[in-house]
Formats: structure tokens, sequence, C-alpha cells
């Protein structure tokens, strides 16, 4: 293979605003010195614009995720509040702001990580799936995992 990670990292990076990919290039290059698994970081997107952020990087997989999480605070705080006294309603508040606040945090610390394993994983399914440079690299443009670009379009 001719091409090396960072150009296929470029390849994956080509539609976001050039502030973004910088800083997601020099973040995938760390990481990329380390052993695999979650590494942090801070990603102020991921932690304002947790599920948006997730659809809009087409991590579909993890955005479901996100959203099981959150409906399922929502509806045991629903039952909380509906079963329990006066009290108790401010348990079920508490519960789903929390549980938004925390995985709105994991996503700032972790987000760039996950994103980088998802670039990784689909840069190693094209490898994989073509044995042509040519058909990756066209694949690797298909699979461009920035999507609100693509909607526009």
């Amino acid at each position: 293979m001719i091409l090396n990670q960072k150009e296929l990292y470029e390849i994956m990076l080509r539609e976001e605003d050039p502030i973004n990919r910088y800083q997601y290039m020099e973040e995938f290059e760390r990481f990329d010195k380390f052993l695999s698994g979650l590494k942090p970081s801070w990603n102020k997107n991921a932690f304002w614009f947790s599920g948006l952020w997730l659809l809009n990087r087409k991590m579909y997989r993890y955005f479901f995720i996100w959203l099981s999480i959150i409906g399922l605070s929502s509806l045991v705080s629903s039952i909380l509040d509906r079963t329990c006294s006066y009290s108790c309603r401010d348990i079920s508040l508490n519960l789903l702001g929390s549980t938004w606040l925390i995985l709105a945090i994991l996503l700032g610390v972790f987000g760039s990580s996950i994103y980088h394993q998802h670039i990784k994983q689909k840069i190693e399914q094209a490898i994989k799936q073509f044995p042509d440079e040519e058909q990756i690299l066209a694949c690797l443009h298909e699979e461009a995992t920035f999507l609100s670009r693509s909607i526009v379009k």
C-alpha cells in the first residue's frame, strides 16, 4: 500500500473544516502512538452536542447506544415521577439530568478517541474489502465520516 495512515485519515476527514481537521489529525497521530483502547482528550463539540455530534460523524451505533441510555433514563424518571411521593420527583429530575451530563462528559473526554477508532475501522474494512488502491480510495471517499456537507450536496 502506497498511502500511509496519515493520508488515509486525511481522506476520511476531507469534509471537515480546516481547524477541526488539523485538531483531529494531531489527536489521531498522538493516539496511534499508544496501544489500542480509549484515550482521553477534550472535544468540546462532542460535549455540547453529544447525540448530534455522533450523528454528524456517522457513528450511528454509538448514537443509538446514547439514545437508548437517555430513553431508559427518561423512562425510569417518568416511572419514579408517577409512582413516588412529592420528594421523589426531585430524584427523577436529577436522574435524567445527571444521566445527560455524565454522557456529555464521557463524550467530551473520549469522543475523539471513539471517532479515531471508528475511522480506523472504516479504513481497515476498505483495505480488507478491496485489493486495488484506487478502489480503496473510492470507498473511503464514499465513507467519509462527516455528514452535514453530504446532506447539502
